[in-house]
């Protein structure tokens, strides 16, 4: 009996890669670029080649321009997913006035729940660390680590009042913010 081919260990080759492996890093594209041209294929159809290797380099492009956003403690399967499951729909909305597509057939791929939060918790944690001074320590301590406003008043060396101020005008920035972005 024949053992099955050993699937490449993509979290380990990914975080060799950004430790500077060219060699891992390479492996770890090219295996990115076999897993995603093989699913597109059976999602979108053989007859749209050219459709699945556009939406495989924008992956790929995404991949190497967003490495930086990975966390090593998630697994980096949903992470890429979630990348592929962004510019694939980006790539039907642009190209859906051509054709026609059955939303059935990509209920996989639109109802992965696992993968979303690790996209929104790195956009979370790039909008907290930017507010500034207090805020960002206290809404950073209360929303994203799940401190206690006791805990983080002691923790910073702030009262309790001083914190409630504080993250009351944290969350206000990052409601400003959240409103302008969505104009």
């Amino acid at each position: 009996m024949t053992a099955p081919p050993s699937t490449p260990d993509l979290d380990g080759l990914f975080a060799a890669g950004l430790d500077g492996d060219r060699i891992a890093y390479q492996r770890f594209l090219d295996e990115v670029a076999r897993t995603m041209r093989a699913f597109l294929h059976k999602k979108m159809g053989s007859d749209k080649t050219a459709d699945v290797e556009d939406v495989v380099q924008d992956v790929l492009i995404a991949v190497h321009t967003k490495r930086h956003s990975w966390r090593p403690e998630k697994p980096v399967a949903a992470w890429l997913f979630a990348i592929a499951r962004y510019k694939a729909i980006d790539h039907w909305r642009s190209h859906s006035r051509h054709s026609h597509l059955d939303i059935a057939d990509f209920e996989s791929v639109l109802s992965d729940n696992q993968a979303e939060p690790v996209i929104l918790n790195y956009e979370l944690e790039r909008a907290v660390g930017a507010l500034s001074g207090r805020s960002r320590d206290v809404v950073s301590q209360i929303s994203l680590k799940g401190q206690s406003i006791s805990d983080t008043a002691k923790h910073l060396g702030m009262s309790e009042g001083a914190v409630r101020v504080a993250f009351h005008r944290g969350l206000s920035a990052l409601s400003e913010r959240f409103k302008d972005n969505d104009k």
